[in-house]
């Protein structure tokens, strides 16, 4: 049976997997299969980018792989943007994956 997942339990997922917090603990406290929670974390991925939130920090968020990220920005988005737009929002992602990398 199919549970709806509160604002409150979206953000603690959220947090959770950018956390890095073992899959096995978020299950258990969330009551949720493991389906539920990767369905779940794909549509906040969804969502983020429909706020225009970059893909960097949208993987740094829910550690979904690039080329899984990928496919949905291509999904979501590519139909609607321009080819500008998309090699600006890449443009930034690579600003931003620079700035880490000489952080660390």
């Amino acid at each position: 049976m199919y549970k709806e997942w509160s604002k409150r339990e979206e953000k603690l997922l959220l947090y959770e997997f950018e956390n890095n917090i073992d899959i096995a603990i978020i299950k258990s406290y969330h009551n949720r299969s493991k389906a539920d929670i990767q369905q779940k974390i794909l549509d906040i991925a969804s969502q983020m980018f429909d706020k225009d939130i970059s893909i960097f920090t949208i993987y740094k968020k829910t550690k979904i792989e690039y080329k899984i990220l990928l496919k949905l920005y291509n999904k979501k988005k590519h139909k609607k943007q321009s080819l500008k737009h998309v090699i600006k929002s890449i443009q930034e992602d690579l600003i931003l994956i620079k700035n880490k990398l000489d952080i660390e």
